[in-house]
């Protein structure tokens, strides 16, 4: 109840952003030496610094959107541009110097992204998993859709400051242009598979995890013509020599 009442406070408030502001983290997006050049010359005193800091030092970002999304199996355009979100942010919407990113549209909708250099990609999954499984099992919300729980006192949220001169703010539009080439080049697609799931996979006595592995190596042995390839990760790219283009192949199980 406590942050569902903090975070309205940041919603009803009137936004108030100075010039490139918005985005702003497409620096962190950007070509790195950039970002490395601007970070030490421009926050690294006075209030930029304090802000920077109270993002580098935050466990967690979280974006709220004042955009619906939504789900429809019989259309996965919906989803695909759900996903592709969450991969690249449009160029401006991650702060990719943290290792994940939490979206809730308005109506709810929750979408992470996390980047697993620094741990392994389950912490993020189990951490979606307690959430959905309390969400079911705990019934943590009146009939009404709020949160449950008394509250004596909401604390303020604190703007965080920015001083952007002209040299930050080019900065930021070139990163900014460079990210959202990137965002713009994504392609994905999704197919919505009904055949069977994981309860099949462990009935026949597979680990669903080695199954899944032997599915990528098959996709990948059929698209690329080009070997197996030689990685047991679950998420790889790789390219087709004669087009030049760059695949991507994610799955979660």
């Amino acid at each position: 109840m406590l942050l569902e009442k903090t975070l309205q406070t940041i919603i009803d408030r009137k936004p108030d952003p100075v010039e490139k502001e918005p985005i702003l983290s497409a620096l962190t997006a950007g070509p790195r030496d950039l970002w490395a050049r601007i970070r030490r010359d421009k926050f690294g005193v006075g209030v930029n610094k304090e802000s920077l800091s109270s993002i580098e030092n935050a466990l967690e970002i979280i974006y709220l959107d004042d955009k619906e999304t939504c789900y429809d199996e019989n259309d996965t355009s919906k989803y695909n541009e759900e996903y592709a979100r969450a991969l690249h942010g449009y160029g401006y919407q991650l702060w990719c110097d943290k290792p994940s990113v939490y979206f809730f549209s308005k109506n709810g909708r929750f979408l992470s992204n996390a980047e697993h250099s620094c741990v392994d990609a389950m912490c993020l999954v189990h951490i979606r998993e307690y959430i959905k499984y309390h969400e079911k099992f705990s019934n943590p919300y009146n009939p009404d859709g709020h949160c449950r729980g008394e509250i004596e006192a909401i604390p303020t949220a604190e703007r965080l400051i920015f001083n952007l001169d002209d040299e930050t703010k080019d900065a930021i539009e070139e990163a900014y242009k460079v990210s959202k080439e990137v965002a713009d080049n994504f392609e994905n697609a999704s197919i919505v598979f009904r055949d069977f799931g994981k309860d099949f996979i462990k009935k026949a006595k597979v680990s669903p995890d080695a199954f899944i592995q032997m599915a990528l190596q098959m996709a990948y042995y059929k698209v690329g013509k080009v070997g197996y390839m030689k990685s047991g990760k679950s998420s790889f790219p790789f390219s087709k020599k004669m087009s030049g283009k760059m695949f991507f192949i994610a799955m979660w199980h």
